[in-house]
């Protein structure tokens, strides 16, 4: 019996200990929940307290040239652009320069001050042009630029070339820099010409070979013309050379664009000048007889303009593996009137043939103020198969060049190289 009392009470005083440590479990538990909530309170209220009290602005960048900015370029989080306002008066900013402003903001009346950073980093804009030009030319770097555009200044530089005494093609590099360093570069081509690109022509005033032509060396440039009429040509001059004399030409292909000019130039002194009207409006002859008032053989380049002159002295030289001719010193033949002198006394017959007729002049008299030069001339050239044109002593054309091309040019053109001249590497 007491045995038995005795495990009774040895079993309540272990449930009594399992009880305590159960409900020691449960006050850590508890403890634990409270510290963990108690924490996450506190790092609410200090979050809460951080955004609310943290800086809302910071520095903004902004590209030259930015017509508009607004609050959301300084916050740091657009949480807080309902009570953001911008304090500084961006009507006295210059955005068109590079500069650091300080900006005043508030939120909640609670003000900051912060920079706006004004920069350029964007390259300039520009057009690029490749240009003709002459030998002896210096390069200018401006030349090559059609247009450029920045909002800040820009310089403009090319790579220099030591040689343009040859014609050729040449590559230069040209770049165009703001004041802050961006660059745009391209490489552009120089070509050496024979021909100048444009011409300009005062109202009233002579066109001449000079006018339109690059200064070679001494007296000599490049004509273009067509290559059948090139082969008459040479012709005609081998011709001259064997008798002591030669060509000396002084035009061939005619832009449409300086053709009107010298049109519209005769007509106004036509009317300005008695001896200009009645030199060109005489007998047979008019207007249309000395300048074409549409479209010309001379910008088909089917013709050529030129006188003749005696050979003094000449000289053998070499072009690379081909030999040529220089002619030193010569006498230009006495011809009927100055070259290009648009009147009545340069017609080389009595009256006015048909100049798209290869045979009609073959009967026609000869004007009586021809000279010896100009029949020697006119010799040269027919026996070469060109034909004369009547008003003018010095023009021929090649009618079978002119059947081949018509309809195909139109002369709105400038040539402003050689295609035969040897193109660089």
């Amino acid at each position: 019996m007491g045995n038995k009392k005795t495990k009774q009470v040895f079993n309540n005083h272990n449930n009594l200990r399992s009880n305590n440590k159960a409900l020691k479990n449960k006050m850590i538990i508890i403890k634990n929940i409270f510290v963990i909530m108690f924490t996450i309170l506190m790092i609410a209220i200090i979050y809460f307290v951080y955004m609310e009290y943290r800086p809302k602005f910071r520095n903004s960048i902004i590209e030259l040239g930015t017509n508009e900015i607004s609050v959301e370029n300084f916050l740091v989080s657009n949480r807080y652009v309902k009570h953001a306002r911008i304090l500084t008066d961006l009507k006295k900013i210059d955005f068109t320069k590079v500069s650091e402003v300080d900006i005043k903001l508030s939120y909640k009346g609670r003000e900051e001050t912060v920079k706006l950073l004004i920069i350029d980093t964007k390259a300039p804009v520009v057009k690029f042009q490749n240009i003709s030009k002459y030998i002896g030319y210096k390069i200018n770097a401006d030349d090559f630029i059609v247009d450029k555009i920045d909002l800040s200044e820009m310089t403009v530089t090319a790579t220099q070339i030591g040689d343009t005494t040859k014609f050729n093609n040449y590559v230069v590099k040209v770049t165009v820099e703001d004041r802050y360093g961006n660059k745009t570069t391209q490489d552009c081509i120089l070509t050496i010409t024979w021909l100048k690109p444009i011409v300009y022509i005062e109202l009233g005033s002579d066109f001449s070979k000079e006018s339109v032509l690059v200064n070679i060396e001494k007296d000599e440039f490049v004509m273009p013309i067509l290559y059948s009429m090139a082969k008459k040509i040479h012709k005609a001059q081998q011709s001259a050379l064997k008798n002591g004399d030669s060509l000396k030409i002084y035009e061939t292909y005619r832009p449409y664009e300086v053709q009107a000019k010298v049109l519209n130039g005769l007509r106004t002194l036509a009317i300005s000048n008695n001896d200009v009207n009645n030199g060109i409006n005489t007998g047979n002859w008019s207007m249309t007889w000395f300048i074409a008032t549409g479209l010309s053989n001379h910008q088909l380049g089917v013709a050529i303009d030129t006188s003749l002159v005696k050979v003094n002295s000449y000289k053998i030289k070499t072009m690379e593996k081909f030999k040529y001719m220089e002619i030193v010193d010569y006498i230009e033949y006495d011809m009927p009137t100055n070259m290009h002198e648009l009147s009545a006394k340069s017609a080389v017959f009595a009256y006015g043939i048909p100049s798209n007729s290869k045979t009609k002049w073959k009967n026609a008299p000869l004007a009586s103020t021809i000279t010896e030069g100009a029949v020697k001339l006119q010799n040269y050239c027919t026996s070469a198969d060109l034909t004369p044109l009547a008003s003018e002593w010095w023009h021929f054309n090649d009618l079978d060049a002119k059947n081949i091309v018509r309809g195909k040019s139109r002369g709105q053109y400038y040539l402003s190289g050689c295609a035969s001249r040897k193109e660089i590497d």
